[in-house]
């Protein structure tokens, strides 16, 4: 037995699991009625309409409906869809035992101490029969699986059967007719004391009992008799429960003697046993369907697996080698065929096997030998495999076996796993090696294994006896080698790791679900969680293939069909669509044939398509399927291509569209594309501008423009007389000095002719501007795609007057001799080279050498070194480390290629800082300035890194602080916290992995609570009350701590009652209570909530609980799941399309939806760039 959820609570009385879903109702002696999800580990509902102990309760098998059983005399039917009470029975008269749906017909049965049965329809309501007969308190009473019969223990020591075919027949008899429709088949008194349950078998005819004698009996019963078949003992206590489970042949029992205890159903034996200190367990739970059963004791529930869930399975080939029912089989995913080849030995119960007999751990199979190893906790075995459903059979002590070479196998000491043991499978000399404490081993190249403990994996060399590399990637459960054998994925709980085959490269993707199998094709690696199946790149590129309704675990993955084995151990084939991989993948590789070809011949060229292929810089292979107008100009923008941006620009004649092509035609140097665009967005400013900066003054003065700026512009064109004029009644004296040379000595005024005469005449003319053109200068140079898509042309069409023959020309070096050899030329053919004079060089061998001689006393300058600043910035693509090198341009270049910064302010004190850091500053002479000595050390293959202060405490600090002033509601300092965390981040560098991990959980931490300042700060100054409440329900999503949650959960349910949406006040408590232990306040306002939900309708608001959604940082209203948003490419922040290109408002740094983004990069590369 493994404990599976185990929740602290008061003592539970009644417990059911949900046939579908992952559910268990539990019933609390406080008369508490609460819904968990025992996979997710949470509440899910809570129901508070009992105020005293429920000793019962039971959900419908295909309605939503549950119902409950209680000491205030009630049979309450709950929709739990609807989170309420729809009716409630009050027929009986004392305290009520058990509930229970029929599976077919509309009724409800219940047991009472009243000493009766009752018979219930929920669907009309109504009482349909009482069943009197027993003289003591009625503890139990169920209807059998398929036969009309219901079987009742009481306190009066007999256990009965009753036959009720009478009233399925008649369906509701009524009146006094109603005490006849019910016989007593069967009674029996064989306990001695008060029998406490009694309980059928899910698909035989049997039953079990248990009783305060402490014994538990097992009855045979059909239509012509009942009788006991055996009698467990074990028990010291009065025993509360038995029942049988339906998937594996057990019976299980619970006692007030602390203890849970297990028989084999077929032999009666007693199997395992469970005990809890100090609580008494009182009720137990079988699911329909799955190896579980929960029991209800003094303390809270537990949950319980009998047997691993997880198949045994090993690939080799198109072979699926797997476990199943005590048997190896083996499935061919070609032939889709199936055989047995094999069998294990029962574990526990001599040579018969035991419900409870554990299947293997692992299986490693060996196809050259045709031998398998299974391994299990403690021993493993070799089975050389047959083929008729045979196999010789070797038991050894030892765990985790795999194989290591053809004839060679690994294996751990069980009692040391410290210890690895290395033996040859035809041998029995063991090798034993010494490792570092190992908890799970994998194969990996030959004589070569991969060790995983609990902190790394490690590549270990089995014959030089060492390790060979390690990476920090801690309990990896699982390990997949691609077929390439150039990667390997390795699964931990919730996370997929890819590396490289020795561990040098790795790439992580963190999976909100639990992972559970995986398997390789091609170049990406598929892996299935509870509910999906999903791909992941080694580039870090992730998505969901298909949902699965069930468990399932990857074997292997063909073309259109991953095969899988699902719980039960049966094989299953789901179809899928890889297209997207695929693509992806070549995309990776840098494969754009195969891009172009997919995109279309496969109808992939979907929205989300082309984000993708801008995300990842490649926006001309997107503009090639691009129709709309926008877009194609936004990609071609991007891609450098302005034929085809000005193309789209006269489609869309936006004044905003022309100004954005004018921008990118002056970086391109294209003057005569910058200037039509200027005029076609009427922008005279701009235009004269250009005018100016171009030296065309006639233009720039036929420009019509802003009378304002009239001075301006004859100061730009050194036009005086118009100057003068200008200045006449503003200025006079300016005015007179600026027109002296026009005027007459008489004609300037008396008071200004001192000032003329003093001040000189200037010499303006050499200023004047010149006459210059619009002419195109190529600054940037663009690189274009290295393909084509064209539909209609071929070679055919490329006619002989374009002279491509004559590119053979401009061939440099080699690739001339390249291109000669290609047709079929030789030197020879060139003629001879008598009449150039050559043969005189052969006459120069001793004067070259007279000249070499003398040349050794000629003294010969060095050649100039690297600087240590050369070194950082040439060798790094790290932003702090190239600042750290006073090299604060190209910083900015790459800060704006990695994370599209477009603000610089904000860093500038970083940048001062960085710099400083990695100098020293030291003294020369008096009258000399110190020396800046860069501080520099060794990493890795690099000579020299700078050696700057890691950034990892000041974080710390910053986001501390931040969270502090949070908790105290100093919302303005919080927020200057975050932000200046935030905000150092772009010139962080990392030496490790780990390093840059945390800084970028620091990222997303400084986001989620800049986000929800934002909504707070927002939500002080609204007055729209419903706005306000929209607000505050987003808040409440933000990922914050859960102390601070918590906070926000308050605050919402007070201001989601105020404004009477009780249920949003539900949603909220229920959120919160997940957290925390509810006051008093809140539980009273939940109550209430959920009272007045029922009378009248909540009003609509902008908010779907259930439907997840990112908040635009921008208008702060939500973007529910598979709606288009632009991402800040540093700090994360969301954003409708609307705000692509303008500034992230969280960062306050970075262009949103900039997709050409790279990423930034905080890790010191480990050697030499270039």
């Amino acid at each position: 037995m493994y404990v599976k959820f185990d929740k602290e609570a008061n003592r539970v009385k009644g417990l059911c699991f949900h046939p579908q879903r992952t559910w268990l109702l539990a019933s609390f002696h406080s008369g508490e009625i609460v819904i968990y999800d025992y996979e997710a580990g949470v509440m899910l509902q809570k129901y508070t309409d009992h105020t005293v102990p429920v000793r019962s309760v039971d959900f419908h098998p295909t309605q939503p409906l549950f119902c409950s059983g209680s000491d205030d005399n009630s049979v309450k039917v709950f929709n739990y869809e609807k989170q309420r009470c729809l009716y409630t029975f009050k027929e009986h008269l004392d305290f009520v035992r058990t509930v229970q749906f029929h599976h077919v017909h509309p009724y409800i049965v219940s047991s009472s101490d009243d000493m009766t049965i009752r018979i219930f329809n929920w669907e009309t309501r109504t009482q349909v029969t009482t069943i009197p007969g027993h003289n003591h308190y009625v503890m139990s009473a169920f209807f059998h699986p398929t036969m009309p019969w219901i079987l009742s223990a009481s306190l009066d020591d007999t256990v009965r059967v009753w036959d009720v075919s009478a009233l399925f027949n008649n369906n509701q008899p009524t009146g006094i007719f109603a005490l006849t429709d019910t016989v007593i088949k069967y009674q029996q008194e064989e306990h001695i004391s008060g029998v406490n349950w009694a309980s059928w078998h899910p698909n035989r005819q049997l039953a079990v009992s248990c009783s305060d004698d402490q014994t538990v009996k097992i009855w045979k019963i059909n239509e012509s008799d009942m009788s006991v078949i055996a009698t467990l003992r074990s028990h010291s206590n009065n025993v509360s429960c038995a029942i049988y489970h339906p998937l594996v042949d057990v019976v299980i029992s619970a006692s007030e003697d602390n203890t849970i205890r297990l028989w084999d159903s077929k032999r009666f034996l007693h199997l395992a046993k469970y005990r809890r200190s100090g609580d008494r367990f009182w009720i137990l739970a079988a699911h329909p369907t799955l190896p579980l059963f929960a029991a209800g004791h003094d303390s809270g529930l537990t949950v319980f697996r009998l047997m691993r869930q997880r198949p045994t399975l090993d690939v080799s080939g198109n072979d699926i080698i797997y476990y199943k029912d005590n048997s190896i089989k083996k499935y061919n995913a070609d032939s889709q065929s199936e055989c047995t080849v094999g069998a294990t030995k029962p574990r526990n119960s001599g040579n018969r096997a035991s419900p409870l007999d554990p299947p293997p751990r692992t299986f490693s199979y060996n196809a050259a030998q045709n031998k398998l190893l299974v391994g299990f906790e403690d021993k493993f075995e070799l089975h050389q495999l047959g083929g008729v459903g045979t196999s010789e059979l070797k038991v050894e002590t030892g765990c985790e076996p795999i194989w290591i070479s053809r004839n060679q196998f690994a294996y751990l000491n069980p009692d040391n796993k410290a210890q690895l043991n290395v033996r040859e499978a035809s041998g029995t000399t063991v090798i034993k090696l010494t490792i570092p404490l190992t908890n799970k081993l994998f194969p990996a190249s030959p004589s070569h294994l991969y060790l995983a403990t609990p902190d790394s994996i490690i590549l270990f060399d089995v014959t030089r006896r060492q390790q060979v590399s390690k990476r920090s990637v801690g309990n990896v459960r699982h390990a997949y080698i691609s077929p390439d054998r150039r990667k390997v994925a390795f699964l931990t709980k919730n996370a997929v790791t890819i590396c490289s085959i020795d561990l040098s490269k790795a790439s992580t993707f963190h999976d909100g679900a639990s992972v559970k199998s995986g398997a390789w094709r091609e170049d990406f690696f598929i892996y299935s969680t509870k509910t999906h199946i999903k791909y992941f790149l080694a580039n870090g590129d992730s998505g969901i293939i298909r949902s699965v309704g069930s468990r399932v675990y990857i074997a292997s993955v063909g073309e259109k069909q991953v095969i899988c084995i699902n719980t039960a151990n049966e094989v299953r084939r789901l179809d899928v669509d890889l297209t997207e991989c695929r693509f992806k993948a070549a995309l990776a590789e840098g494969n754009m044939g195969k891009v172009t070809s997919i995109l279309r011949t496969a109808k992939l060229c979907s929205e989300s398509i082309i984000d993708y292929l801008q995300k990842r810089g490649h926006p001309e292979v997107a503009l090639l399927f691009v129709q709309d107008p926008e877009a194609k100009f936004r990609l071609a923008l991007e891609a450098g291509d302005l034929k085809v941006a000005v193309e789209a620009a006269a489609q869309i004649n936006d004044p905003v569209v022309w100004e954005s092509l004018a921008d990118e035609a002056m970086l391109h140097g294209l003057f005569s594309v910058a200037e039509v665009a200027l005029q076609r967005s009427g922008n005279t400013e701009r235009l004269a501008f250009f005018y100016l900066i171009s030296g065309q003054a006639d233009k720039m003065n036929n420009v019509k423009g802003d009378e304002s700026l009239a001075l301006q512009r004859a100061i730009w064109t050194n036009d005086r007389n118009t100057i003068g004029n200008l200045l006449k009644d503003a200025a006079p004296p300016l005015s007179t000095i600026a027109l002296r040379d026009s005027l007459e000595p008489e004609n300037i005024p008396e008071q200004f002719r001192e000032a003329c005469s003093t001040i000189g005449k200037p010499d303006l003319t050499n200023h004047a501007l010149n006459n210059g053109s619009s002419e195109d200068w190529p600054l940037l140079f663009v690189s274009r795609p290295t393909f084509e898509i064209n539909k209609e042309a071929s070679d055919d069409e490329v006619g002989a007057g374009w002279d491509d023959d004559d590119d053979d020309d401009l061939l440099l070096g080699d690739e001339v001799g390249k291109s000669k050899a290609r047709k079929g030329e030789n030197d020879s053919d060139l003629g001879d080279e008598d009449g150039w004079g050559l043969d005189d060089i052969d006459d120069l061998d001793n004067e070259l050498a007279e000249a070499a001689a003398n040349s050794a006393s000629v003294y010969i300058p060095p050649t100039n070194g690297t600087s240590p600043h050369d070194e950082w910035s040439e060798f790094s693509n790290v932003p702090g480390e190239i600042a750290a090198a006073g090299y604060f341009g190209q910083a900015l270049d790459e800060l704006h290629s990695q994370i599209a910064l477009i603000d610089a302010a904000p860093l500038r004190n970083a940048f001062v800082t960085a710099y400083i850091a990695s100098h020293a500053s030291v003294p020369t002479f008096p009258s000399s300035p110190s020396l800046s000595v860069p501080l520099g050390m060794r990493f890795a293959e690099r000579n020299s890194v700078p050696s700057v202060p890691s950034y990892i405490d000041l974080l710390r600090q910053k986001i501390n602080v931040g969270y502090v002033e949070f908790s105290k509601a100093n919302f303005a300092a919080s927020q200057e916290a975050f932000l200046s965390a935030l905000q150092c981040i772009p010139l962080a560098v990392c030496n490790t992995i780990e390093e840059e991990n945390e800084v970028v959980s620091h990222i997303e931490t400084c986001r989620q609570y800049l986000t929800g300042l934002m909504l707070e700060n927002e939500m002080s100054s609204e007055n729209d009350k419903q706005r306000h409440l929209e607000l505050a329900a987003y808040f409440t999503h933000c990922q914050l701590q859960q102390k601070h949650v918590s906070l926000t959960l308050k605050k919402a349910m007070t201001i989601a009652f105020k404004e009477k949406n009780y249920q949003l006040v539900l949603e909220f408590g229920g959120r919160l209570s997940k957290i925390i232990k509810l006051p008093d306040k809140v539980q009273k306002m939940m109550a209430v909530s959920q009272t007045l939900s029922a009378k009248q309708n909540s009003p609509k608001i902008n908010y779907d609980p259930r439907n997840p959604f990112d908040v635009c940082c921008k208008s702060l209203t939500p973007i529910y799941r598979g709606s288009q948003k632009a991402i800040c490419p540093f700090c994360g922040a969301c954003y409708t399309p609307a705000n692509s290109g303008t500034k992230c408002t969280v960062c306050q740094m970075c262009q949103v939806g900039a997709n050409d983004a790279t990423g930034l990069k905080l890790v010191r590369p480990k050697r030499n760039r270039k």
